[in-house]
């Protein structure tokens, strides 16, 4: 059974990770990728490291890390871009690569995380319905209408919008859009 890491393990690993990044910047071979394997090596050791730590509950989580465990547990199948309400307040699931090849085009490992958009609006039916209507009216109007593409209507200027509300299991494919119209 493998040991349980140590702050001093953590620090070790960051100052190993900081003595490659000087290496790296004060390196005047003119190869870029002299040291690209082990800084990689070290960022990862440094995150397992901190990730096992708080798991121990050594280090403590961040508001932000706690809130997107709590929305990934509650919403595990939400892809990215998708809003939910959750506590009274609107999320919205991010991604971004944390580790890519060296040509950057495939990504090996993803940081997720949850964006908090504000509180949730409490929804009134009657403008509820003529939101309805107006976007029912917009859709049979301009129905070739693409994204980002404004239109007049009733003397009012809107913008069509589209955004990833299904994805495939892989996260590469759109299986489904939400689409709507906004002011300008």
């Amino acid at each position: 059974m493998p040991r349980q890491p140590t702050l001093q393990q953590l620090e070790e690993a960051k100052a190993e990770l900081d003595r490659l990044m000087e290496r790296d910047g004060e390196d005047t071979s003119g190869n870029l990728d002299k040291y690209h394997g082990r800084i990689s090596a070290a960022r990862e050791e440094v995150a397992r490291i901190t990730a096992q730590l708080k798991k121990l509950g050594i280090l403590p989580y961040t508001e932000r890390e706690r809130i997107s465990a709590e929305l990934d547990e509650a919403f595990p199948n939400a892809a990215k871009g998708v809003e939910v309400v959750w506590n009274g307040k609107r999320f919205s699931k991010r991604m971004k690569p944390r580790s890519k090849s060296r040509s950057g085009r495939t990504v090996y490992t993803w940081d997720t995380w949850w964006d908090c958009l504000g509180d949730a609006v409490e929804v009134d039916p009657e403008q509820t319905a003529a939101a309805a209507e107006l976007e029912r009216a917009l859709n049979e109007k301009f129905p070739n209408a693409r994204s980002r593409d404004t239109v007049e209507h009733d003397g009012k200027k809107y913008v069509k919008r589209y955004a990833p509300e299904q994805m495939s299991n892989s996260g590469k494919t759109v299986r489904k859009w939400r689409t709507w119209w906004e002011p300008v």
